[in-house]
């Protein structure tokens, strides 16, 4: 802020006729913003260079403007804008001789920057073409670097567009250079992109090995030990993400777990760090302003003196107005690292509650595939299998979110009953009763809240002799309360809910405890008096949770 104060100082004292020395500081103090990450003013004072450096001649230094211009545009998400002074910048550059290093480095960089712009606008093929330019120049000047850069850009794009053989050649070309240069953060974060490369070929199917999977660890593993010189940072925090999610595919929750732990345990200190390096910069900001008005006060002593009782009641009244800012910022500090400890806390419980399939299920389920397999009905046994996969892929994909909308979840609860009926070999009647009509998709609910009830009410409710095998599930508005009761025909016996599911009914019943602040009443399980049991559960009806 210092340099800011003094640049801008210095424009009040140059002559107006003096248009480059006007463009050179407005250019200066648009640099400085761009170091606060200040983008409005960063392209304010840019703009305002522009305007001075419009009578020059075509200049490769002119066209840094325009390209500068565009980039601000672009972070502040006006692509249309940034696009147009990126094309003015291109267009100019190639009226100059492009063969030069210095054209070259700029008339790269412009392409580099519209192939981001046309990525934001999911204009992948204008992308590609445009980074494909770019990497055109740095190669022929030998920007290695830029080079890479525009490698791990552009196959980050191609990735995003499924073309995953294209995108590991251009990642691997870039890991060529980062290892040639011995730049460990580029190459920390070219092994994060080919694990992101093979892990989303595998999620899409499109190439289903799980050897993949294991080759993913192995590139995360690269990855680590060259985040060792900054082990707190952004790539590390990916690293443990990916290891989580994959060992979580993998089916190993222990490692997944373990790996769980330190993604939040990590996140919590950088988000700390943002936090005190904001601290950092408001007081900074105070202190030149403190300063500032030292030296006014130093400017004008002969007033002060003249009104000395006032200026000490001023003194008087502005330390304690500092004294309870601090006090303020110091509360608010504790306050907002209270708050995300409690709600990491809160998350991880219910990522934790929520992962409670029943093993059994998944293993039953593949028997079932085996004898179909053995009583030679493939058919069977793919469709089978289809409905399996379908159930595990969307329960696995419920785990990773805090909410879902009720018409997600009921289409999930839909999969998993028939597949259960299929298993069990009998038909179990699912129904829906929306008594308030509501609109599913906007109702907000916990996911794998309902999932565990049901598959208890399956396990346990229902005899191995019955075949009229009903449950019911009715949703009703009250009082803007959402209302969910699930009724069974089953056989409604004390071992309906067995030892082995006493705690994942507890961990149900605190969650839902917790999004209705502890009332009472919120959850409950009871026998019907025409037989069967009856589970109700409660929500608020403006639940939103993320």
């Amino acid at each position: 802020m210092n340099t800011i104060r003094h640049l801008e100082n210095q424009l009040t004292q140059i002559n107006k006729v003096n248009v480059s020395e006007l463009k050179t500081l407005h250019c200066k103090i648009a640099t400085e913003y761009s170091l606060l990450l200040n983008h409005q003013k960063t392209l304010e004072h840019y703009l305002l260079a522009l305007q001075y450096a419009n009578s020059e001649p075509n200049s490769v230094e002119k066209n840094t403007i325009f390209y500068n211009i565009s980039a601000q545009f672009t972070n502040l998400n006006k692509l249309a804008e940034g696009e147009r002074y990126a094309r003015i910048a291109v267009e100019n550059l190639n009226q100059l001789d492009t063969n030069t290093r210095e054209s070259a480095l700029r008339l790269g960089s412009c392409y580099s920057l519209l192939g981001s712009i046309y990525n934001g606008g999911n204009n992948y093929d204008e992308s590609i073409n445009n980074l494909t330019k770019a990497e055109i120049k740095f190669n022929q000047h030998g920007f290695d670097s830029l080079l890479a850069d525009v490698f791990i850009n552009r196959g980050c794009i191609k990735m995003d567009a499924q073309l995953f053989k294209e995108a590991k050649v251009d990642f691997l070309n870039a890991l060529k250079i980062y290892k040639n240069k011995n730049n460990h953060e580029g190459i920390a974060t070219t092994y994060i992109n080919l694990c992101s490369l093979l892990f989303n070929a595998y999620d899409s199917g499109i190439k289903k090995n799980k050897n993949d999977l294991y080759s993913c660890l192995a590139y995360l593993d690269s990855a680590t030990i060259h985040t060792r010189e900054f082990p707190e940072s952004m790539h590390r925090l990916n690293c443990y993400n990916y290891k989580n999610i994959i060992y979580e595919t993998l089916g190993k929750v222990d490692s997944a777990n373990k790996y769980k732990l330190n993604f939040y345990e990590l996140n919590e200190i950088i988000n700390n760090k943002e936090l005190t390096a904001k601290i950092g910069r408001i007081e900074q900001d105070f202190n030149v302003k403190l300063k500032d008005s030292e030296i006014e006060r130093l400017k004008n002593q002969n007033t002060i003196l003249k009104n000395e009782q006032r200026i000490k009641t001023q003194m008087h009244i502005f330390v304690i107005v500092v004294v309870l800012l601090i006090a303020l910022l110091a509360l608010s500090f504790y306050q907002i690292k209270t708050l995300n400890l409690k709600r990491k806390s809160y998350e991880i419980q219910q990522k934790v509650s929520r992962a409670q399939m029943d093993p059994h299920f998944t293993f039953n389920a593949i028997n079932s595939v085996q004898e179909y397999i053995l009583l030679n009905e493939p058919d069977k046994a793919h469709l089978f299998l289809s409905k399996f996969s379908r159930v595990i892929r969307n329960f696995l994909n419920n785990n990773q979110k805090t909410s879902i909308d009720l018409k997600s979840e009921l289409k999930f609860l839909n999969d998993y009953i028939e597949l259960e009926s299929e298993r069990f070999r009998k038909r179990i009647h699912f129904t829906v009763k929306n008594l308030s009509n509501l609109q599913l998709n906007e109702i907000i609910i916990l996911p794998s809240t309902l999932q565990p009830l049901l598959e208890n009410a399956i396990w346990h409710g229902f005899s191995d002799e019955q075949e009229n095998c009903i449950i019911e599930l009715t949703i009703l508005n009250n009082k803007k309360i959402l209302q969910l009761m699930i009724k069974d025909n089953g056989q409604g016996s004390e071992n309906y809910y067995g030892s082995a599911q006493s705690k994942g009914l507890r961990l149900i019943e605190e969650r839902i405890n917790l999004i209705n602040h502890n009332r009472k009443g919120v959850f409950s399980i009871h026998k019907s008096i025409v037989g069967g049991t009856i589970v109700e559960l409660q929500f608020p009806l403006n639940l939103k949770l993320g």
